[in-house]
């Protein structure tokens, strides 16, 4: 997928604004000057410079205890359930987990608008019924995955 279709400037980057329209947020907190995102993350190992830090909750780690690491890895601005106190913007969102796939859709762009998807489901047959319609789409010379 070419950049501009991801909604990217030519730098590779999106104005947080732009991503919290996406999000439609509770409320924004701490927004200065303009903020560019360069990548998204919820996990603090992936975090570079310019990254958007999704404070997910977890079952074993709170992503809201990690904020501060994020920061400090470079993190320029946080989607999080409740306010904290940190020094960068905060898009304070009801579930910052259902909010990643709508951020991921308005930065990367929607590959399914493009592709057409489908699913297997069941508790049985799945690899089989998988194999059948990849084999039924070849021979009508489509491009299955």
């Amino acid at each position: 997928m070419d950049e501009p279709s991801r909604g990217l400037d030519s730098a590779g980057e999106m104005q947080l604004e732009r991503l919290t329209a996406a999000l439609g947020p509770a409320e924004v907190v701490g927004r200065r000057a303009p903020v560019e995102i360069r990548e998204l993350a919820y996990d603090t190992r992936r975090v570079t410079p310019g990254v958007l830090f999704f404070c997910v909750p977890g079952t074993g780690v709170d992503g809201h205890n990690l904020a501060n690491d994020a920061i400090e890895a470079g993190a320029v601005a946080l989607v999080v359930e409740r306010r904290l106190p940190v020094d960068v913007p905060q898009v304070i969102v009801p579930s910052a987990r259902a909010a990643m796939p709508k951020a991921a859709v308005a930065f990367f762009g929607d590959p399914t608008r493009e592709l057409d998807v489908l699913a297997v489901t069941g508790t049985s047959g799945k690899t089989t019924t998988a194999f059948l319609l990849a084999s039924i789409l070849e021979i009508a010379n489509r491009r299955p995955a």
